[in-house]
């Protein structure tokens, strides 16, 4: 569970990091309905008052299984995440338009069955934005949690300052019109990461009173990281003497290897009028492979489709995984016009 309690801070940290994105979550989505007269063509873009503050309340929830190079079995991996995420403009550079932004978590609990509930605590960050979402400037990211096996703090803060907010195109679009971004995420001693992503403005929606432009995003990171062997106290050496801890020394040679693919759908409702996110959904899908040394091959690939069962012969028996990480996160997140309770006084 140690390196499973990694991961998911990891996707946590990538999942705030980026925008707010979210597969529908029934209950939780708010419907939508005709725009009338919407415009032919307009520029999306971020519109923020002096000091304001904007409330987002975050639902994450995960299903999958998960199997380590030393079990001999599959562990379920179960969790709901709820966060309340504070988007503060604090101030805007009005020769340029950038606006110093923090993004803050102020209120995060993640439940695992059979583990209980924990508390999630992310610090401030700090960074730049442009009014079409483009991100810059990231800071306050060297006392974030850790990351499966690699150097705490640092690691995570040097990934997350490569991650690009790629935000709006700055040119008027319409109905149909699509965009792609493509980057890549450079770490000391890992293979570089590429991160691939195509948004379509799908149509015109009014949700919760405010007219949205509505937004399709597709994602897709292979990766492959290295997991440092867990170290644990070496005997002492001595015929007769009692085993007394010297040094630590790795439980294995070679560290761990996790290769796969992280996938992403999402759909985002963004108020044209007013420049805010009204609400997003999606699905991130996570597979890998975990490996001693280097891996022999990439992540396997997965199982060819089978027909439809027949239903005369049956329910048929679930298929066993196809790889050693296999998680579903589905994800939402609504606007909250109440402030939280006790924020922002002390930061304006």
């Amino acid at each position: 569970m140690k390196h499973l309690s990694r991961i998911l801070l990891l996707v946590l940290i990538l999942l705030l990091a980026l925008p707010l994105w979210a597969q529908r979550v029934e209950l939780l989505i708010d419907e939508g309905a005709a725009v009338r007269n919407p415009p032919e063509s307009l520029e999306l873009q971020y519109k923020f008052e002096d000091k304001e503050i904007r409330r987002y309340d975050v639902t994450i929830t995960g299903s999958g299984v998960i199997k380590l190079p030393t079990q001999s079995d599959y562990a379920k991996v179960e969790s709901r995440t709820t966060l309340t995420f504070v988007q503060h403009a604090k101030s805007q550079d009005l020769t340029t338009g950038v606006w110093k932004m923090e993004w803050d978590v102020i209120n995060g609990q993640m439940i695992i069955p059979e583990f209980g509930s924990m508390e999630i605590t992310v610090p401030p960050i700090d960074l730049e934005m442009d009014k079409y979402g483009h991100v810059s400037n990231i800071k306050g990211l060297d006392d974030l949690g850790v990351t499966p096996g690699l150097t705490q703090g640092k690691l995570l803060a040097d990934i997350t300052n490569q991650l690009k907010s790629t935000g709006f195109p700055s040119h008027p679009i319409k109905v149909g019109d699509k965009w792609e971004d493509k980057f890549t995420v450079e770490l000391p001693d890992q293979k570089p990461i590429p991160v691939a992503s195509t948004s379509d403005f799908m149509e015109f929606e009014r949700v919760n009173n405010f007219d949205c432009a509505k937004i399709h995003t597709t994602y897709e990171i292979p990766f492959t990281l290295k997991m440092k062997p867990e170290t644990e106290p070496k005997p002492a050496q001595g015929a007769g003497d009692l085993a007394k801890p010297t040094s630590a020394s790795p439980v294995e040679d070679k560290p761990s290897v996790i290769s796969g693919t992280e996938k992403g759908e999402f759909w985002t409702h963004f108020a044209y009028k007013e420049g805010k996110i009204i609400q997003s959904f999606g699905t991130i899908e996570l597979v890998a492979d975990i490996t001693k040394g280097e891996p022999s091959k990439d992540v396997k690939p997965a199982a060819e489709k089978e027909p439809a069962p027949d239903p005369a012969l049956g329910e048929p028996p679930p298929k066993p995984p196809s790889h050693d990480l296999e998680v579903k996160y589905q994800t939402v997140s609504k606007f909250n016009a109440q402030k939280p309770r006790f924020y922002g006084e002390e930061n304006q």
